[in-house]
């Protein structure tokens, strides 16, 4: 029984791809019985999830299975680690998580998403909304800065259960281009100007716009030192936050998979925004390090999240300056 595709479009970033088809015939096999147990008795697919999440998260504890069936996984997250500087007291759990996240991510991102209201929130809560409610209701439009983790697109079907806005987000238009598209410049001008141009009408009329803050997509960037490398952020978010009359809230999203499989949407209170500063250029620079220092301490708490690609990426960043 194939599992149904994950929704795509608005619906936020590409999920995580298996990098072990072998491997992931057992999380098929749970999927599967999830699948069946919801088919025989309404609900009872929870218990096949969570029993399944748990010796999951066991098999990812086991020295035998980093060395037998996750041994280049289980080497980045170590280097990962040590490289990044992070403040780790438990490297083991660290590695653990780390696998469950990432390998988890790959099967159950689709039958998660497509679970009714009422079943969805047995496996997502969401954590912060007041914050984001609250920047709605002000009518001065509201930018959600979400990090790259491996359930990040998870955040979009829980606003749409929440009867929140659905927004745009900025870049989409590069999801399901081919590569050619991707690098021709004409078309990055053309396509980045006019979704500009729709992120600053839907803010000024009290809209949402996402944006993957910790992305390397756009223009203009703001280097700096990030966890033992030298990292680039765009300040695109920031240009706009602050381009209209009024400034518009900027929400930090996380999404955090805990070890019992539950999904954690976590939206934090609006970042800071250089309130007292007169120079525009200021402003924009100050919120962009507000959001890297958030960033920064959600790498030390929940960095299992990332996905092996950004592990990758942020190694294969220069090394920051003194």
């Amino acid at each position: 029984m194939s599992l149904p595709p994950p929704a795509r479009g608005p619906r936020g970033p590409a999920r995580v791809k298996s990098q072990d088809p072998l491997r992931e015939n057992l999380l098929e096999l749970f999927a599967r019985s999830f699948q069946r147990a919801e088919k025989h008795e309404r609900g009872s697919g929870f218990k096949v999830y969570r029993w399944a999440s748990s010796m999951y998260y066991r098999l990812c504890g086991e020295q035998w299975a980093h060395t037998t069936i996750f041994p280049a996984t289980t080497e980045l997250a170590k280097k990962f680690v040590t490289e990044t500087g992070l403040q780790v007291t438990n490297v083991h759990a660290f590695v653990q998580h780390a696998l469950m996240a990432n390998s988890w991510a790959s099967t159950w991102t689709g039958p998660i998403l497509e679970l009714e209201k009422d079943r969805f929130r047995l496996y997502v809560k969401g954590l912060g909304l007041e914050h984001l409610r609250a920047a709605i209701k002000a009518g001065k439009g509201v930018i959600l800065a979400h990090s790259h983790t491996v359930f990040s697109q998870i955040a979009w079907r829980l606003f749409e259960h929440e009867g929140i806005p659905e927004g745009m987000t900025l870049w989409q238009w590069t999801w399901d281009r081919p590569r050619e598209q991707l690098e021709d410049p004409k078309i990055r001008a053309m396509e980045g100007a006019k979704e500009i141009f729709l992120a600053t009408r839907a803010l000024r009329d009290g809209g949402i716009v996402h944006v993957l803050a910790d992305g390397k997509r756009g223009g203009e960037k703001v280097a700096v030192n990030f966890c033992n490398r030298r990292r680039v952020f765009q300040p695109t978010f920031g240009e706009l936050a602050l381009g209209g009359k009024t400034p518009c809230a900027v929400l930090p999203v996380d999404v955090v998979l805990s070890i019992d499989g539950q999904v954690l949407v976590e939206i934090g209170p609006p970042l800071e925004m250089g309130d007292g500063i007169a120079d525009r250029n200021e402003r924009v620079e100050r919120l962009v390090l507000s959001y890297v220092s958030h960033l920064a301490r959600r790498w030390s708490s929940h960095a299992g999240n990332l996905p092996w690609g950004q592990m990758m990426r942020h190694l294969d960043s220069p090394p920051p300056v003194p």
